[in-house]
């Protein structure tokens, strides 16, 4: 609904992708207003976008897309302004988005950009903060024009001039050429999440230290489970593995006892993928570090791909540690995709 000086309009999106077998679909809608403001010779703008996001990825049809799960968003505010010295236009904008991928995301992002009177050239600087990225900052310069192929074949030149930023006053309709403005400022597959309140960097899935107290009788007296938010097989490599990173320390060194054998498992219900084999610690110390790579008898994290079932819980076993003595992990780290 153009005018003169006002602009709304909306957009949206369905998809349906089928990934090993199964379809799934995602939706969004959006709204976007634009409207010029004059004082004196100058004229400038304001605008606003706003996207919501369907559940990504876990819905199967158009009534269910916007249905269930934490809201998805991001929202944009812009103030566009005239430079009357250079005949250039300057953007300040402001955004905040929030994503739920097996954990909520939320994010901010800042920036300036300025372009050239006919909209060609621009530069822009960016600045924002999320639990993924932390505070993070970027530069770019752009250069904006058609092209047409058909135009080199008959020895023309093949470049067109964009859409003028002002056309007396300031062109509006020029953004019905320009892209929806989102602003995810993240990777395509999220790579960080959470379980019992905390986050750790460049993990899948961590936790808060983890207690426990010898209770599994002689051959292993150390086993538990500890679930965590599914994370989607649908983001799984298969052929890929899954790495388990902690730091261990028993309270007293075991007694009487040359060989500590360490097992981790990633499971569900139906599906276990555990590590190559029991590892001996010769003599056990009383505290370390270990990373295991998951990948007994060739079962990698493809085992939860074929299967379409999500990993959602790790196991732990410790044979041969006799106790008195309780086992404390911390920084758990679990990485998919390796």
């Amino acid at each position: 609904m153009p005018s003169h000086t006002t602009l709304v309009g909306v957009n949206g999106f369905h998809d349906s992708s089928r990934i090993f077998g199964t379809w799934h679909s995602s939706g969004s809608f959006g709204l976007e207003f634009a409207k010029l403001i004059f004082y004196g010779d100058v004229n400038d703008a304001i605008d606003l976008n706003f996207n919501y996001y369907g559940k990504l990825f876990t819905r199967d049809a158009i009534p269910n897309a916007f249905r269930g799960g934490p809201a998805n968003f991001d929202v944009q505010a812009g103030f566009s302004h005239e430079l009357k010295r250079t005949g250039s236009d300057l953007r300040v904008k402001v955004a905040a988005y929030q994503f739920d991928a097996e954990d909520t995301v939320r994010g901010w992002n800042a920036g300036l950009e300025l372009k050239t009177r006919n909209g060609m050239f621009s530069v822009r600087y960016d600045v924002g903060n999320d639990r993924i990225n932390d505070t993070y900052q970027t530069v770019g310069a752009y250069f904006n024009a058609g092209l047409r192929l058909d135009n080199v074949l008959k020895a023309r030149n093949p470049f067109s001039m964009p859409e003028p930023i002002f056309h007396s006053p300031r062109n509006l309709r020029r953004m019905f050429t320009q892209k929806v403005r989102r602003d995810w400022h993240q990777p395509t597959s999220v790579r960080s999440g959470s379980a019992n309140g905390n986050s750790g960097s460049g993990c899948d899935r961590s936790f808060a230290p983890i207690v426990m107290i010898a209770s599994g009788g002689l051959g292993n007296p150390f086993y538990d489970q500890f679930p965590f938010p599914a994370m989607s097989y649908t983001i799984l490599d298969p052929g890929k593995f899954i790495v388990v990173e902690f730091d261990y320390a028993f309270d007293t060194m075991p007694s009487s006892i040359s060989d500590v054998q360490w097992r981790i498992i990633v499971n569900n219900s139906a599906i276990a993928v555990p590590d190559n084999m029991f590892l001996g610690v010769f003599p056990p110390s009383q505290s370390g570090h270990f990373a295991f790579t998951l990948d007994r008898s060739s079962l990698n994290q493809s085992a939860f791909t074929s299967a379409s079932v999500d990993p959602s819980q790790v196991s732990f076993y410790v044979a041969n540690a006799i106790g008195p003595t309780t086992l404390t992990l911390t920084n758990v780290c679990i990485r998919f995709n390796q």
